[in-house]
């Protein structure tokens, strides 16, 4: 994970991405070691994901809220385009913080 986390939020993806603005973790990398890092970083306030990711992808972020459950869990860039079932919600028993940022206007039904 190293030194380039220059926010208060971590981007969870299917893939890394090392970019200028916004970086991102595969859910792929999160190990012990990963975990380790972030409960030692007191920047790091939020974990966040922009579209759907695999059962395995929430069962790791789960654990690193169960070690540090004053993160929020933030699922952004929902839209009419970019649907979001979030009933994968339910499997993770240590989601204590929840942030759901999303384009509803002009859109019924926008959250499954």
């Amino acid at each position: 994970m190293g030194a380039w986390i220059r926010n208060n939020f971590i981007n969870i993806s299917d893939e890394t991405r090392k970019g200028v603005l916004v970086g991102g973790f595969s859910y792929k990398d999160i190990d012990d070691k990963f975990i380790s890092e972030i409960c030692s970083n007191d920047k790091i306030q939020v974990i966040q994901i922009s579209k759907a990711l695999p059962k395995e992808a929430f069962i790791k972020i789960d654990s690193i809220l169960e070690k540090k459950p004053e993160l929020d869990f933030r699922i952004f860039s929902i839209t009419s385009l970019n649907r979001c079932d979030i009933s994968f919600l339910e499997n993770m028993p240590h989601l204590r913080r929840l942030r759901i940022d999303c384009h509803l206007r002009d859109w019924e039904n926008g959250l499954d």
